[in-house]
């Protein structure tokens, strides 16, 4: 709602920022792909009033409302409305994703200094998550 309202960057609290999104300011809206199936909604940048970002707060509002859970009111609906448009940068996973949330091994390679074209690293907490949920994840990571 915030970025509709009044544009800007958005971050989830469980990101850490390795250096400025300046370079990424000057367009209209930006985001990263997690995956080759998957955008995430834990880092995104719009003007105010984008057209998508105005599409994503309505199918979100109505998610909740219809208690569609967390992935339709959130990394659903950006998966659904970012790609493929030709006024959102969708960058690769490197930009904010450099290790996906199955390999969590792999954060200690993971620095401002190894990886210079990172921006941020989501740490991939879910705090969202239900128990079952975790239990899932955590059986598959590597």
């Amino acid at each position: 709602e915030a970025l509709v309202t009044h544009g800007g960057v958005y971050v989830d609290s469980d990101v850490e920022p390795f250096r400025p999104f300046d370079p990424l300011l000057g367009t209209q809206a930006f985001c990263a792909w997690e995956d080759e199936s998957t955008i995430p909604d834990a880092v995104l940048g719009a003007r105010a009033h984008h057209p998508a970002f105005e599409q994503m707060l309505d199918e979100a509002i109505d998610a909740v409302r219809r208690k569609r859970g967390a992935w339709e009111s959130g990394p659903g609906v950006t998966t659904r409305n970012l790609p493929g448009r030709n006024d959102v940068l969708c960058l690769p996973p490197g930009a904010f994703y450099p290790y996906h949330y199955l390999a969590k091994s792999q954060r200690t390679q993971v620095t401002p200094e190894s990886m210079p074209w990172v921006f941020c690293v989501h740490h991939w907490h879910g705090s969202w998550l239900s128990e079952a949920q975790r239990t899932s994840i955590e059986s598959n990571q590597r």
